[in-house]
């Protein structure tokens, strides 16, 4: 039995964001009550980025984290360890 995931990796990037927006879209936002609007333009940037861009930036997000974290241990102002 097919899934909705087996035919969204088959799907062209362009298909697959327009798809996620129409999903996005369905999606009511509890404090409005009105649909949650996110251009398929948005999706495909995402999409359409290398791999190496995206792990890069996580990498650079997480040690900027990790030094932030450092800084206030040699501070004074952390209670957690740096490990």
């Amino acid at each position: 039995m097919n899934k909705q995931f087996d035919l969204f990796v088959k799907m062209k990037i362009k298909e697959l964001s327009e798809n996620i927006s129409r999903m996005t879209y369905a999606y009511i936002n509890p404090d409005t009550n009105q649909p949650t609007v996110v251009p398929a333009k948005h999706y495909k940037e995402i999409l359409d980025q290398p791999v190496e861009d995206m792990v890069n930036d996580q990498v650079k997000k997480a040690v900027s984290q990790h030094h932030v974290q450092a800084d206030e241990i040699i501070k004074g102002r952390g209670t957690d360890t740096v490990l």
